[in-house]
């Protein structure tokens, strides 16, 4: 008899366990590699036992130490087809998302029982897993990434029978009592509340992990333009050339590697930089040289490198409207603007710029100091973290069994701060 006692009193005061899903390898290293890297550290912190299981890919620029007490399965699902190297490279990473599709029972036969579930993003994973767990169990649905932002940058009547074919396949999990939603930006969270997900259970935070801190307002002598994002032609790189060809009077300083790297290197002109990958602190240095950062991609849910533009007080021109950028333009006044497609427009944006600089170099030092003040107040890193704990403790928190083993439920919305 004591020692059931003992077993039940161990069982209720372990560490609760926590499993993060959907993400490729945390190698990759994107903006959703980034959020997941945080988010396990903010849980483990918190007190959970977090295990991230890697969907694998296809491109690799680091390899990542989460410590002795985080587990990291890396391509965790090998036996799907659809996570292998050589089907992602020649899709592009586009068949990611599709892992679980037909794997779904070796999917959770590895994924295995834990007290609470992360999936970065709706995919056939998510629904796979969904399915398979008790209805008790805890899920919180992320939205880095998603085919929302992808399939809208599309117009067209394909693009918009796939946005309602997946959200058929994967909203009815979603709308489950205990799933709760995390969204990137206000187009996302509008796009569940259309499709009946209740309002107290969806969370806007724009997650990143940006220390204003580490960055500083300079008033630099050039005019200088940052392109920081991987070079490849979803991100725009391919541009990179024809705007640099066309504003010849202005330095231009491109961060990151990718496929496109020796195509940028033989087109563009004397006037561009190539720096390849950098510590985190030489980037911050060269960031910091800079005046606006170009932002060339089609679809995006946030835009990390935009944020970490902000934090030195650039300016973000964008080619494209998209979800992410429309957000940070409505939350940080006069920090984006957007081209419409154009490449003339980005051009004559940049002269703009440039001669207004020239034509009063105070002014335009001041207005990069408002533009990183207001973003810091919603984009800097401590201020999402804690947000974040909130939500974590909102969902996971409340995981605790009761006297029947049962699992209690969070808070109401009444009963929580507003995160």
């Amino acid at each position: 008899m004591q020692g059931m006692e003992r077993e039940s009193e161990i069982s209720q005061n372990r560490r609760k366990r926590i499993a993060i899903i959907g993400s490729p390898d945390l190698e990759f290293y994107g903006g959703t590699q980034v959020s997941v890297i945080e988010s396990t550290e903010i849980l483990f912190s918190m007190g959970f036992d977090v295990t991230v299981f890697g969907s694998g890919t296809y491109f690799e620029r680091r390899n990542i130490d989460l410590g002795e007490k985080i587990r990291y399965v890396k391509n965790a699902f090998p036996f799907d087809p659809f996570s292998w190297r050589t089907v992602q490279k020649v899709s592009r990473g586009v068949s990611e998302p599709l892992i679980g599709m037909f794997t779904s029972k070796k999917i959770m036969k590895v994924v295995g029982d834990y007290d609470g579930y992360y999936f970065t993003a709706p995919k056939f994973i998510f629904r796979s897993i969904s399915e398979r767990i008790d209805s008790r169990k805890r899920v919180l649905l992320a939205n880095h990434g998603t085919y929302l932002e992808f399939l809208s940058a599309r117009k067209g009547i394909l693009s918009r029978a796939l946005i309602n074919l997946f959200d058929s396949i994967f909203l009815k999990h979603a709308s489950r009592e205990n799933t709760f939603i995390h969204t990137q930006n206000a187009f996302q969270r509008k796009h569940y509340l259309e499709r009946g997900i209740p309002e107290e259970k969806i969370f806007l935070i724009p997650q990143c992990e940006v220390d204003f801190s580490k960055f500083s307002v300079k008033n630099n002598d050039d005019f200088r333009v940052l392109f920081l994002n991987r070079l490849s032609t979803d991100k725009g790189a391919h541009l990179i050339p024809m705007i640099s060809n066309r504003c010849k009077g202005i330095n231009f300083v491109v961060i990151g590697g990718g496929p496109l790297l020796n195509q940028i290197r033989s087109s563009a002109g004397d006037n561009v930089r190539l720096t390849g990958f950098l510590s985190e602190s030489d980037k911050q240095r060269v960031v910091e040289k800079c005046d606006v950062i170009l932002n060339l991609s089609s679809y995006e849910s946030l835009s990390i490198s935009s944020i970490e533009g902000l934090a030195a007080g650039l300016r973000v021109i964008s080619k494209e409207r998209t979800s992410g950028l429309s957000f940070i333009a409505e939350s940080v006044e006069g920090s984006v603007y957007f081209a419409g497609g154009s490449i003339q427009e980005i051009c004559e944006m940049l002269e703009k710029l440039r001669r207004e600089k020239e034509a009063d170099p105070f002014n335009f030092h001041e207005l990069k100091e408002g533009i990183r003040k207001r973003a810091e107040a919603i984009f800097d890193k401590n201020v999402i973290n804690r947000k974040m704990e909130g939500v974590f403790s909102t969902v996971f928190g409340s995981v605790m069994k009761d006297g029947d083993g049962i699992p209690k439920m969070p808070p109401s919305i009444s009963e929580r701060d507003d995160c």
